[in-house]
């Protein structure tokens, strides 16, 4: 059990917990301390939990305390947070609880509690909260995460000390997830007063700091009166000498109230919680505190600080000074390792040429006695091969010449089937033909029958007609029916006839009107009639034709003489031209005086309207469709007698063919024995000249390994030459190497000897302060050690003495050699003296040539100016001729818009002599126009479809009204079943719920719910459980396990209503305990009655519940085998 778990269960035993910190405290103790109580007071309601200590006035905005009394420590667990002794623990009653808990990130140097968690990693107390509650799943708010945050980001400086690590900011960082006011917390923690920042800079004024850059400031009573600031308001400025680069570590010294001094030590690498120690304090090793009780206790600190960053200071240039010889040195060493590698692997590599040496001799004997024998049965195998070679050619012969006839046959073979093959060929070809014509046919027929195409009205006339022999005398057909056209023609007639193609054709008026009132009394819709006797012809006589123009409509399609009238009434007067571009030419040739159809449809009218587009594809068209079926019908009974004509010609030349093809049988017989046989012999044959070739090639495989072993030892023999000379180079290099290595370390003895002193005084800087009070060091002792300390600076002061003399004969050198520079310095004075002369030349000749440059630049500027005037005039020019160009385009666009005529038309008409009159003319038959009003000549024939699609339309309407009014009582009927149903199973479920609850929990109480009784299936649904010894909650305020057991229950709960013959479940239990897996593996039998389960799972409960396991396991890389175990009781 770890030692988080251990406190949690400590927690759960204490019905009340009573939480300290340290005296003057920081975010760190406050957020550990308040963000502990808020954590168990969400975890744990049912206890009491109290934080008791001094509120600090500057944290007060953070939290806090609470009003504890001397009962409440009754039966009761205290824990201390973020205190390393107990002289510093806020609250002294602490020992009067039951049970004490530590919980601390300092050095445990003062053992105390029942219960102690230290852990001098972590970079604050608040990061050991968090991780306590992650550890144990514990439930965690905005707040509390906000109070734990903030003593994370107080201990590290924002993340800025070397006590931050890694699991330090990926805490913060899940704290971060919750959502509490980041920025605000951040301003609040970085900000100080305006009486804070005087005093930061007090501290800049009169930091004191030595050359090894150790610091101290003192602030006094009467400073901070003066400037009316607080102890704890002094924390702001414990950091601001560590930002100047020179300090290395510093102390800050605070008189209190009572005379001494509180003493803040920082440093920013050299360990300074041992001088802490030994006055009356502790710490971290970079951040520690102290008490001093007298001037002179503060000057024995400051000197303390001062010792031991002269300490370093001399470590540091010692060791710089030795450190690029000791680099040499170690390089060198590092040559000697590897030479002595290289030396081993040198020897191993010349006892394994003396090894491939023996090794090659061996098997040159062995390979020289194969040889022997391999010769000898390489003789006897090409004796036989001669015997066998003889017959098999015999074979071969007569094989070739049974190949050679069977050839000839099979020409004559080949042509036969490739007759064959095309009489089939065209057969398919044909019935695939037909069979494509047949189905075109039936689906024609099948249009026609069903007068698919036809308008209604059009339909009910065709379809009475031929039921009514009275009705049908006067029918004469449809317009689509009665003309037959030629396919590349259709298009342009179809669009041209518009919805005339379904115009009913009668022979009198009479005949028309029997018809009419046949629809009316029906209310089958409208039809349009054409009788025979009140259309007579009306044929275009004469127009100007263009280019591409084909002909009157009416010309280009074939009808009964005696449908002459009609036709030239629907078609005379318009023509079929072959594009879009020749139909403008000849309406505007022909002053758009009829009708104009292009071969792909587009229509240009006689009002100069243009319709044209793309056109939908159709299947079949009414028009000329029964010409069509006819056509088809001809062509499939010539089908059918080709196909006949083709399989009696096949049949008559398979029967003369016959005997041909029986006797090419025979001959392949005949052949097949022969391949037998020479497939025998040729395997023969193979097989003893492969035996003939391996010996051969093994023959060589021999003498070439012999040579090559051979080659082999006289290459290791040379090797070994090479290896035995390299050996003795790396030894001798190596021993050079060593005596360069001894003689250094002799002479830098002394100077190792010093920093192993220094070292050792640096250590010893840092002895606990206990272990120094114990020793009761004699006064005499401590004269001896300072005695000591004296001869070895004299000695220091003799080497200083020594090394200013050299410093004084190197002085002297620099002065030499500063004579000679200044020498040098003369010589070159009289030399710049000298060019003066020539620059002043120099100079007079750039001015003239500056005078000479700004007259070009100003005869280039002129220049410039007349380009750009020229530029303006050329500009100006443009814009003239574009206004003229804009008048013009306006003034033809009105002559279109006002007289619909175009400039080159316009100069036909001659200039009238009185303009005014002419304007007048045309104001006048310009308001008689206006008065007319808007004329379309085509408005009865469009009047005509838009009623016919409003009757169509209507009916559709009508047919989706009535089918939307019962879809919605279907759906009205199906809702109220579905509620009823819905309601009935709830309930059920509801009572299942509850039972299962009660046994996979061990009693309590579950229900669910509706959140909206009027609206049950639209509504959510509310789950409430009461597990043993708990109040009634919502589901989501359970913990994760009983979440799952919960869901668990509700599954099972619905199983039941409608139980399953088989049902698999993946892992459900995973998020159980032991316990409650056993309870739901022993509730799985009951329900294994009526349903099989498979279950996927891996814990122990289920699987000792279950029939047969499988498992799977991987015996090879990407293979899996299936395990099975039969488990019996």
């Amino acid at each position: 059990m770890t030692i988080q778990h251990q406190i949690l269960q400590k927690i759960k035993e204490y019905k009340t917990i009573i939480i300290h910190r340290h005296v003057n405290p920081d975010p760190d103790a406050l957020g550990s301390q308040v963000g502990l109580q808020k954590l168990l007071q969400l975890n744990f309601p049912e206890k009491t939990v109290k934080v008791t200590g001094y509120d600090e006035p500057s944290l007060t905005w953070l939290a806090q305390m609470d009003d504890v009394s001397d009962q409440d420590y009754e039966n009761s667990l205290v824990i201390v947070c973020d205190t390393a002794n107990t002289a510093r623990i806020d609250d002294k009653r602490y020992p009067n609880g039951s049970f004490l808990i530590k919980i601390d990130h300092h050095p445990n140097d003062d053992v105390y509690g029942d219960l102690a968690w230290v852990d001098t990693n972590s970079s604050s107390t608040c990061e050991l909260i968090s991780l306590f509650a992650l550890d144990n799943h514990l439930k965690m708010d905005a707040y509390i995460a906000k109070l734990l945050y903030a003593g994370i980001t107080g201990d590290t400086g924002r993340f800025l000390y070397p006590a931050t690590t890694a699991r330090t900011l990926q805490v913060a960082s899940q704290l971060r997830e919750y959502f509490f006011d980041f920025a605000t917390l951040a301003r609040k923690m970085d900000s100080f007063s305006y009486k804070v920042a005087k005093l930061q800079g007090y501290v800049y004024d009169h930091l004191e700091l030595d050359e090894n850059g150790a610091a101290r400031v003192i602030i006094t009573q009467d400073l901070l009166k003066a400037h009316q600031l607080t102890d704890a308001e002094t924390a702001d400025i414990v950091a601001t000498p560590g930002r100047i680069e020179d300090v290395k570590l510093w102390g800050i010294f605070v008189e209190q109230e009572s005379g001494h001094y509180r003493v803040r030590l920082r440093s920013k690498f050299i360990p300074i919680n041992e001088i802490a120690k030994r006055h009356h304090g502790g710490g971290h090793p970079l951040a520690s505190g102290a008490n001093s009780y007298s001037l002179e206790e503060n000057e024995e600190i400051f000197q303390e600080l001062k010792e031991l960053a002269k300490k370093q200071a001399e470590l540091d240039k010692i060791t710089q000074t030795l450190s690029e010889k000791a680099k040499e040195i170690e390089e060198k060493k590092k040559i000697i390792e590897e030479n002595t590698e290289l030396k081993y692997e040198l020897q191993q590599k010349f006892n394994e040429q003396e090894i491939i040496i023996k090794n090659s001799n061996d098997r040159i004997k062995q390979l020289e006695k194969d040889l022997v024998s391999i010769i000898s049965n390489l003789d006897k195998n090409r004796i036989i091969k001669n015997e066998r070679l003889l017959q098999f050619k015999e074979i071969e012969n007569n094989r070739n010449k049974s190949i050679l006839e069977l050839s000839k046959k099979q020409e004559q073979i080949n042509q036969i089937e490739l007759k064959i093959k095309s009489f089939d060929e065209k057969i398919n070809s044909y019935q695939s033909e037909k069979r494509i014509k047949e189905s075109k046919v039936k689906f024609l027929e099948e249009l026609e029958r069903e007068k698919e195409g036809y308008a209604k009205a059009v339909k009910s006339i065709i379809t009475e007609c031929e039921k009514n022999q009275v009705l049908n005398q006067g029918y004469k057909g449809v317009i689509a029916n009665i003309i037959k056209v030629d396919n590349k023609y259709a298009t342009a007639i179809e669009m041209l006839l518009g919805a005339s193609i379904q115009n009913i054709v009668t022979r009198t008026e009479e005949d028309a009107k029997t018809m009419i009132e046949y629809l009316r009394n029906n209310n089958l819709g409208r039809a349009s009639f054409l009788p025979m006797t009140t259309f007579k012809g009306n044929k275009l006589d004469r127009y100007k034709s263009v280019e591409g123009t084909i002909g009157i409509a009416s010309d280009l399609i074939s009808y009964e003489k005696e449908y002459d009238g009609i036709m030239q009434n629907l078609l005379g007067k318009s023509i079929i031209v072959d594009s879009m571009e020749n139909a403008i030419k000849l309406a505007k040739e022909n002053r758009y005086s009829f009708r104009i159809a292009t071969l792909e449809g587009d229509i240009i009218t006689p009002s100069g309207s243009m319709t044209g587009g793309s056109l939908a594809k159709k299947t079949s068209n009414i028009l000329g469709r029964t010409e069509e079926i006819k056509t088809l019908k001809r062509d499939l009974i010539r089908l059918e007698e080709s196909i006949k004509q083709l399989e009696n010609q096949k049949e008559e030349f398979s029967k003369s063919n016959a005997e041909q093809i029986d006797s090419i049988e025979k001959l392949k017989a005949e052949m097949q024995q022969n391949e037998i046989i020479f497939a025998t012999e040729q395997e023969k044959m193979n097989s003893i000249n492969k035996e003939v070739t391996g010996l051969e090639n093994e023959k060589n495989k021999k003498q070439q390994e012999i040579v090559n072993y051979n080659e082999n030892i006289e290459k290791s023999s040379n090797n070994k030459l090479v290896i035995s000379k390299k050996i003795s180079e790396i030894v001798e290099k190596c021993t050079k190497l060593n005596d360069e290595i001894t003689e250094y370390a002799q002479k830098h003895q002394t100077d190792q000897e010093n920093i192993d002193i220094l070292n050792e005084d640096i250590t010893n800087l840092k002895i606990s302060v206990s272990s120094f009070e114990e020793s009761n060091l004699s006064i005499d002792e401590i004269i001896e050690r300072i005695t000591s300390e004296i001869e070895s600076k004299t000695i220091n002061i003799e080497n200083y003495k020594k090394e200013i003399i050299q410093l004084k004969e190197k002085n002297s050198e620099l002065e030499q050699l500063i004579k000679e520079l200044e020498q040098s310095i003369l010589k070159i004075k009289t030399e710049v003296e000298n060019s003066q002369e020539r620059q002043n030349e120099l100079k007079q000749q750039r001015i003239k040539e500056n005078e000479r440059i700004s007259e070009i630049e100003k005869t280039i500027e002129k220049q410039f100016e007349t380009i750009r005037d020229i530029k303006e005039q050329i500009v100006k020019i443009g814009m003239k001729e574009t206004n003229i160009n804009e008048t013009i385009t306006t003034l033809i666009n009105e002559l279109w818009t006002e007289y619909e005529i175009t400039p080159n038309n316009a100069k036909q008409f001659e200039r009238p002599t009185n303009i005014k009159k002419v304007e007048e003319d045309v104001k006048k038959l310009r308001e008689e126009i206006k008065q007319l009003g808007s004329i379309n000549i085509d408005s009865i024939e469009e009047y005509k479809k838009t009623e016919e699609r409003y009757t169509q339309m209507n009916e559709q309407r009508y047919d989706l009204e009535t089918t939307i009014a019962k879809l919605h009582e279907v759906i009205a009927q199906m809702t109220e079943t579905m509620k009823k149903r819905f309601k009935e199973k709830f309930e059920i479920i509801n009572t299942n719920f509850n039972e299962t609850f009660k046994e996979l929990f061990g009693g309590g109480m579950a229900k669910i719910s509706l959140e909206d009784e009027e609206n049950i299936l639209d509504c959510g649904i509310d789950i409430q459980v009461q597990p043993t010894g708990k109040k009634l909650q919502n589901m989501m305020l359970l913990s994760g396990g009983e979440r799952a057991l919960t869901a668990i229950a509700l599954l099972f709960a619905i199983l039941k209503i409608n139980p399953s013959p088989f049902c698999i479940l993946d892992e459900i239990e995973a998020a159980l305990d032991d316990v409650n897996v056993y309870r739901y593996a022993e509730y799985l039998k009951k329900l294994n009655k009526l349903t099989q389960f498979l279950i996927i799972t891996h814990r122990k409960g289920s699987m000792e519940a279950a029939g047969a396991v499988y498992g799977v396991t991987m015996e090879e890389n990407g293979i899996s085998k299936m395990l099975s175990i039969s488990l019996k009781k």
